[in-house]
């Protein structure tokens, strides 16, 4: 009788083991998952705090740059007016317009063509971390 209490016992321990075991791994499982998402957060912050901060810069680059081809503009057209004897003060306002047209749209083409190949990081970023919390 001794002898099948201690198998009871142990066979009751070992399912308490095991049961804890489970329980130990699912807890394990979810800490680790909260960790993988808190560290896509975090990540994401980053990215969005750079962001910001690169439009910003970009924002008062602008701006100086917008009062550079203003003064340029104004330039050039006294230029044009002054070499060219034929050519009237408008005509050359409308001369710098459209070379000043011709340069923003290249800009805005370049900007366009970067855009597009940087739109694909965030999506790689995004599809490995997805990758890694399913691996989880």
């Amino acid at each position: 009788m001794a002898i099948s209490r201690t198998s009871e016992m142990d066979g009751g321990e070992s399912e308490r083991t095991v049961t804890s075991l489970i329980t130990g791994l699912l807890g394990d499982a979810q800490r680790l998952l909260g960790q993988e998402v808190e560290l896509v957060k975090s990540e994401v912050r980053g990215e969005a705090q750079l962001l910001l901060r690169s439009g910003v810069l970009l924002l008062v680059s602008g701006c100086f740059i917008l009062g550079f081809v203003v003064l340029l503009s104004l330039m050039l057209v006294s230029v044009i007016h002054e070499m060219a004897p034929g050519v009237s003060e408008w005509q050359g306002y409308g001369l710098v317009a459209l070379t000043n047209a011709a340069l923003a749209g290249l800009s805005i083409w370049a900007a366009k063509c970067s855009i597009a190949h940087d739109v694909s990081r965030p999506r790689k970023f995004l599809g490995t971390a997805s990758k890694e919390i399913d691996r989880v």
